[in-house]
């Protein structure tokens, strides 16, 4: 009985540390510039799903501009363009998400039916392209992959 327990407790502590070690490994690539265009990426695939399955009633579901927000000011290794493309973007994605926004306030379906998403398919569509290639070119470079720690646990 004795044994079995402190069993259990050296297979639990190592489910615990091997988690520890993939969230670790996770938050670490997350901070890398690679990582900030995947999410960033994933950010922009979500928000073109929304627009193709948009309702015009009130449980219409905002787009998704956190990781954008989150990393706007760390994404300078990007190019010029693709930055003032991905700006404009989720400039416009704001501006559909605040007129949700007035839509709900007013609790009104007509004012929700004369939101524009359509208008947003060509600006994240070539986001997306630009992203992509950009990370297909530079998936290799270690200047942009998460920086490996010399430890037990990475």
């Amino acid at each position: 009985m004795n044994g079995t327990i402190i069993n259990i407790l050296v297979w639990v502590l190592l489910l615990v540390v091997l988690a520890l070690n993939i969230y670790l490994k996770i938050r670490r690539s997350i901070k890398a510039p690679l990582g900030r265009v995947a999410l960033i990426l994933a950010e922009l695939n979500r928000n073109e799903k929304m627009i193709e399955n948009f309702g015009f009633n009130q449980r219409a579901g905002k787009l998704k501009m956190g990781a954008w927000r989150k990393n706007k000011d760390k994404v300078d290794f990007l190019p010029q363009e693709l930055r003032m493309i991905l700006s404009h973007t989720f400039e416009m994605s704001e501006e559909v998400n605040d007129r949700i926004d007035a839509a709900r306030k007013f609790k009104s379906d007509s004012y929700m039916a004369g939101i524009d998403v359509s208008k947003l398919k060509e600006p994240i569509a070539k986001s997306k392209q630009q992203l992509q290639e950009w990370v297909q070119e530079n998936m290799q470079n270690p200047e942009y992959q998460p920086k490996k720690r010399r430890s037990i646990f990475g």
